[in-house]
């Protein structure tokens, strides 16, 4: 049975952006593979629903992304590398049974543990 990712937030953000010319060619590499995840950043409606343009750069204010491990391995190896800046991503799995994070920095990507923190009050 496989254990799918069903969500990916952005927890924390530095310049995190994808140039135009990037977001085709991954789109343009994958636009056969029929194993790309249903919710993902290559869609259309991501740029026009979760995004702020600016000039030629795309930055994400969510992150559109679910699937299986090979969908996390694309996100690992080709998706998050096109990036610049960097970004703190916890990937919520089957619908919250479990979280993990990935953080992409200096064009790494690493996994990390992720812990829940409070904030503010709300008034």
């Amino acid at each position: 049975m496989s254990y799918n990712i069903t969500g990916c937030d952005i927890a924390e953000s530095k310049d995190f952006y994808i140039t135009k010319a990037d977001y085709e060619a991954l789109q343009a590499e994958f636009a056969e593979d029929e194993r790309l995840p249903e919710c993902n950043i290559l869609d259309e409606g991501w740029v026009k629903l979760s995004t702020k343009v600016k000039g030629d750069k795309i930055y994400p204010k969510n992150f559109w992304w679910g699937g299986n491990d090979y969908s996390l391995e694309l996100l690992k190896e080709k998706v998050l590398p096109a990036f610049k800046g960097s970004a703190d991503l916890v990937l919520i799995w089957e619908g919250g049974d479990s979280v993990s994070g990935l953080r992409y920095k200096g064009g790494k990507v690493t996994k990390h543990s992720v812990g829940y923190v409070l904030g503010d009050a709300k008034k």
